[in-house]
């Protein structure tokens, strides 16, 4: 997925579904947000964009950011 503000891409994610038993995890691989973007929600944006689209109960990352690991941690409570 790609975030754009007025016409110009911000950010991106990468990701894929895994199926363990009968849940679907959608597994972020990266996200990747412009400096000048960031703190605006582009981040979140764009791991909501990937549950919708991988139709998932559950969210699967490794990551050193700990802003990234709190937005991957809040997203469990609600999927």
């Amino acid at each position: 997925d790609v975030v754009y503000v007025t016409g110009k891409p911000v950010g991106f994610n990468t990701y894929y579904v895994k199926t363990v038993g009968d849940t679907r995890v959608c597994y972020i691989a990266g996200i990747s947000v412009m400096p000048s973007a960031r703190g605006k929600g582009v981040s979140r944006s764009l791991i909501h964009l990937a549950i919708v689209h991988c139709r998932a109960e559950y969210i699967a990352g490794r990551t050193q950011n700990p802003i990234i690991y709190k937005l991957l941690r809040s997203f469990n409570r609600r999927c």
